[in-house]
């Protein structure tokens, strides 16, 4: 499945033709470019920034393009399609990665290699990423529904049977440093689990008895699309690096930490089995019982609010939930959609009878 091209998507592709078509004309980029402005108007650098999809082309660069390059039909075709594509507003990006060329290379991707000490964005699930980032001194508590469910959506195009090959290290501790409790936390690795089985997915968690590793400390993202682009990620709190050139280094410590992984014993299978018990252990604590007051996930509940909120249209105020057994009753946000407080019904209908008592 190819997915369309957003506006950002369409103008990185359209530079690469660009530069591509330019070159088998046998003209240099200073020549090219006077000769543009020449017969377009404009500015010096202009066609650089073309190239480079720091801005979209117009009509009369497209013309000129044809005109002076003799592409062919298909080539044509392909550079006025990319044009009209490139000419829309990109939707709003709402995720930690705010660079607009990443997201759009992490949409074409055909290969990406992932190492972490900790569950990476791409590998969450909404209710997981809402816990993380509610944690988190750097988000804005407004921002946390829509980077949670961006994490959540980008993972979906990611990871599909038909998506591109995906390699993945994962350090152990990753899994002991669980947000939410326990229905999150194993609905969150029966996400890994299912990604690890996928067909197109190579996946190792590494134990913390392999030692150091040096991905692990420095963990990354790397990209590779056709024929050749590569494009590594490594966040900071400070920045972002985005890199280009010499991402050889990564794939030498994506190596290193995978065979270190299967030196200690963990192949992908060992992996599944690591991801099941993990899954087995915490269904097992989310089976002891329900604490007051902990926090889980939506599913399950009908949910109400009270007729006094604007007849219940008011976002402004909290929800109740009631599951089919009325053994508890669950309190949202009704601002965001994430995890709840759960209580024993026995000790909500006290905590209501209290308050209705003065």
């Amino acid at each position: 499945m190819v997915e369309p091209l957003d506006p950002y998507g369409a103008r990185l592709e359209f530079a690469k033709l660009a530069r591509r078509l330019r070159e088998a004309a046998g003209l240099a980029p200073g020549r090219a470019e006077a000769e543009m402005i020449s017969t377009t108007g404009g500015y010096a650098s202009v066609l650089s920034k073309i190239e480079t999809a720091q801005i979209a082309p117009k009509t009369a660069h497209v013309t000129w393009m044809l005109t002076r390059y003799q592409p062919s039909a298909d080539d044509a075709g392909r550079l006025v399609e990319l044009a009209d594509q490139s000419a829309g507003r990109a939707r709003p990006v709402a995720a930690g990665v705010q660079s607009r060329e990443y997201l759009a290379r992490e949409r074409r991707a055909t290969a990406i290699w992932m190492i972490y000490n900790e569950i990476p964005g791409l590998l969450q699930t909404f209710e997981f990423a809402f816990a993380t980032l509610a944690k988190s001194p750097l988000v804005d508590l407004n921002d946390v529904e829509a980077l949670a469910r961006d994490r959540e959506q980008r993972g979906e195009r990611i990871f599909r049977p038909d998506g591109p090959e995906v390699s993945i290290v994962l350090g152990e501790a990753a899994l002991d440093r669980m947000d939410g409790e326990p229905d999150i936390a194993a609905h969150q690795i029966e996400r890994l689990r299912d990604v690890a089985e996928l067909e197109r997915v190579r996946f190792r968690v590494i134990p913390s008895s392999a030692g150091a590793v040096t991905g692990l400390s420095n963990p990354f993202t790397l990209l590779h699309a056709e024929p050749d682009e590569w494009l590594a990620f490594v966040g900071h709190i400070a920045r972002n690096d985005y890199i280009k050139r010499d991402v050889s280094r990564f794939r030498l410590v994506f190596d290193d930490a995978w065979e270190k992984a299967a030196d200690a014993g963990v192949s992908e299978g060992r992996t599944r089995e690591i991801l099941e018990a993990r899954i087995a252990d915490l269904k097992q604590r989310q089976g002891e019982g329900t604490m007051p007051g902990r926090a889980t996930s939506r599913s399950g509940y009908r949910w109400r609010k009270s007729s006094y909120t604007n007849g219940g249209n008011d976002p402004q105020c909290v929800e109740c939930g009631f599951e089919p057994t009325r053994e508890t009753v669950a309190v949202g946000d009704t601002k965001h959609r994430g995890p709840v407080l759960v209580f024993p019904a026995k000790s909500f209908r006290a905590f209501v009878d209290g308050l209705r008592d003065g």
